[in-house]
């Protein structure tokens, strides 16, 4: 009897909600915003804020699905909120 092929495990995918957390893991430093006052945000203060940002919208009853709307200067809260939006299933609607 022949040996059957190795199976290979399928790849595994990563979504935009994932994107902090990976780079950080992968010891990239952060997102700087380039304005008056630089500032850096680091990206594993990102995904834990997203993630406590996700958690909120969640017990406020944001579901999957569901859209938020972002009004604020662009900047580092404003990526904050998107990334928590999108953790939580919803999409963005940037409000200018």
């Amino acid at each position: 009897m022949g040996r059957l092929p190795e199976v290979q495990a399928a790849p595994t995918r990563s979504t935009l909600p994932d994107a902090p957390r990976i780079a950080a893991e992968a010891d990239h430093v952060g997102i700087t915003f380039h304005t008056e006052h630089p500032l850096r945000l680091p990206l594993g203060q990102l995904y834990e804020e997203s993630k406590a940002g996700a958690a909120w919208l969640a017990s406020r009853g944001v579901r999957n699905g569901d859209r938020v709307g972002i009004l604020g200067p662009n900047g580092p809260e404003w990526v904050k909120w998107a990334f928590g939006s999108w953790a939580a299933g919803a999409t963005v609607v940037p409000i200018s």
